[in-house]
């Protein structure tokens, strides 16, 4: 639960590998909000110092990803494949997002120290 970013990335890579084989834009979709949940919104969240720099380069990647994949998405126009996307995104990442959310505020001394967040 701590590196919610790799199984985020790992669907992105798997999709992406997906969409270049068979051109289903439903495949490069289906990361979009683990994606910008967890790498958009991880720039607002960790820290700029220390060994958290690793981690915000990861989340500006991911980022420049879920826009790339984003324009991809609308030179295909083909919103209904990108809608199937966004939807199975949504049923998939929604429990696994209330997890790491369940489990960050269950262990937030211990995570607060892995992200060097105490003065």
């Amino acid at each position: 639960a701590y590196n919610a970013c790799s199984p985020s990335s790992l669907v992105y890579l798997v999709g992406f590998i997906v969409f270049l084989y068979n051109k289903n834009s439903t495949w490069l979709a289906l990361a979009f909000l683990p994606m910008y949940y967890f790498g958009t919104m991880g720039l607002f969240t960790f820290t700029w110092s220390g060994a958290n720099i690793f981690a915000q380069l990861s989340h500006i990647t991911m980022t420049l990803n879920l826009i790339w994949a984003g324009y991809i998405l609308y030179r295909m126009d083909n919103y209904k494949r990108f809608a199937q996307g966004l939807l199975y995104s949504i049923v998939l990442f929604v429990p696994f997002i209330s997890f790491v959310m369940y489990y960050c505020r269950t262990h937030a001394e211990e995570i607060s120290n892995l992200l060097q967040m105490t003065p």
